[in-house]
């Protein structure tokens, strides 16, 4: 809307020179938004000494870190926190082949040890074939078939660092018997959250702490669910923190609301919290919606695009899309 864009262009004065910014995703559909989003950060990369490639106007520093791994190789990561419920990382593990586990992580202890093994999420054909190009940088790549993408890892292309990845333990995505779907639901949870993983102390300022000229959070937040009131909590730690700092909030919501009415008025609820509080913690709150199939079509997109309105993989890279030509303008 209107509003929306004018609110957005006095952000952007605001930011007008900044430098490094750190991204914030609470919730499934802000990670599939992200996801997205970062993919499309690292196809603008050009690797290799070719001296041809034109030189880009963005800025990768300030949406980007470097880093040195454990065995002291270079690493550039998105500085990004990512919030989301156990399940919700899908096959995504919070270590990887840039950041391997410290062999230091053990604690003393001679009353015995019961192990307990949680089933792996199983990577698609799409995941599977990246591990292979990694090994191989000749291996083809395979199509992803969309069919395959149960949640936002089976598409990501990229690592990133441990300190990125914050699960809240405290719910499992779609689970029936504690549903993890009102506003004070997720305010609570992120207290739990806090207290048993102290994630902003640890984590989040070491985002923080090593910008130069640390200018703004950028947050995408998933608020039809209890990740609205989980953002409300995580919002007020960093206004203690930064009470001055521009937040520039996306509340992200869905389209298709569900046909019972019970839970359709839990969602807007969970809207009309999210607009009035969390709106009060940021320079700026820009509600987005997904795209449906009436919107699609007064859009005036070329007739060979024909997005799944019931995908969250395809209407997310339509929001996406939006939210990479609205940041040009302070990348």
């Amino acid at each position: 809307s209107c509003l929306c864009l004018d609110t957005f262009t006095l952000f952007g004065l605001v930011l007008l020179g900044m430098r490094e910014i750190v991204t914030l995703q609470v919730g499934q559909l802000a990670n599939f938004v992200g996801t997205h989003f970062w993919n499309a950060q690292e196809e603008y990369f050009s690797y290799g000494t070719d001296q041809t490639t034109s030189v880009t106007e963005l800025d990768y520093d300030i949406l980007y870190r470097t880093g040195f791994s454990p065995n002291g190789g270079e690493t550039y990561t998105p500085r990004v926190l990512v919030y989301d419920l156990k399940g919700g990382f899908g096959s995504l593990q919070k270590y990887n082949q840039l950041f391997t586990a410290e062999a230091n992580d053990t604690v003393d202890w001679d009353q015995g040890i019961n192990k307990v093994v949680s089933e792996q999420y199983p990577k698609n054909a799409y995941q599977q074939q990246l591990d292979r190009m990694d090994v191989d940088p000749n291996t083809q790549p395979v199509e992803l078939d969309d069919q395959s993408v149960k949640t936002w890892s089976d598409f990501n292309r990229i690592y990133y660092h441990p300190y990125s990845m914050n699960q809240v333990r405290t719910h499992n995505m779609d689970d029936s018997i504690s549903p993890y779907n009102s506003y004070s639901v997720g305010r609570q949870s992120y207290s739990d959250f806090e207290r048993e993983t102290e994630s902003f102390d640890d984590n989040f300022r070491h985002f923080v702490e090593e910008c130069d000229n640390l200018q703004g959070f950028q947050l995408l937040a998933s608020v039809d669910d209890a990740f609205s009131g989980f953002t409300e909590g995580l919002l007020h730690d960093v206004r203690d923190e930064f009470a001055k700092t521009p937040v520039l909030c996306y509340g992200l919501q869905s389209a298709l609301l569900p046909t019972q009415e019970r839970a359709k008025q839990r969602i807007l609820l969970n809207r009309t919290l999210s607009m009035t509080r969390i709106l009060d913690l940021c320079s700026s709150y820009i509600p987005l919606y997904t795209p449906s199939s009436s919107h699609i079509s007064r859009s005036g997109l070329a007739d060979y695009i024909h997005p799944k309105c019931n995908s969250m993989y395809h209407t997310s890279a339509i929001i996406s899309s939006a939210i990479e030509t609205i940041s040009l303008s302070f990348r």
